[in-house]
């Protein structure tokens, strides 16, 4: 799969790929721009998809590090600019924008990235970052997200902040 472009229409990288349940793959990286590709009946993907408009609180594009589909068929998007996006899956298979939590912030005060999420089996998450950081947030009754925790201080053998990466719940 060739033709990755940012919202300018410039090349972009891949940051991560996630496959989802009905075998169709998200594909995001930087410059803004996330693809769905829709697998075909002869195992090619073809490009169903294009989610732009991730962006930090001034307005430039922004990357994305971590994608994570959910049972329902919403994701989960994270990346730079210290945003978390859900969008909910729409009867015609599209994609919308239901909630932006912003406020990914590293102990000195500043937007971190998001470079992992991981969906609990009670319907919370947790978020890894930039700087050592990982944050729990509660599923609410109406739907939304609420931070109940922020645990700072993972550090590397050297005793600087390191980047929470991968999280996988037991």
């Amino acid at each position: 799969i060739k033709g990755f472009k940012d919202i300018d229409g410039d090349e972009t990288s891949i940051n991560t790929i996630s496959l989802i349940p009905n075998g169709n793959m998200l594909v995001g990286g930087s410059g803004g721009a996330l693809y769905e590709y829709q697998k075909q009946p002869d195992g090619s993907y073809k490009l169903s998809e294009l989610i732009e408009g991730f962006k930090d609180k001034d307005g430039d594009e922004t990357h994305i590090n971590a994608i994570s589909p959910l049972p329902n068929g919403n994701m989960l998007i994270g990346g730079g600019a210290g945003a978390l996006y859900e969008y909910q899956k729409q009867p015609d298979g599209s994609y919308k924008l239901s909630e932006r939590i912003a406020g990914f912030k590293n102990k000195n005060g500043h937007e971190t990235s998001i470079d992992t999420i991981s969906p609990l089996p009670n319907g919370n998450m947790l978020i890894g970052g930039w700087l050592g950081v990982l944050y729990e947030y509660q599923k609410q009754s109406d739907g939304s997200y609420k931070l109940s925790q922020r645990i700072a201080g993972f550090k590397n053998k050297y005793g600087n902040e390191t980047s929470i990466d991968t999280i996988s719940p037991l």
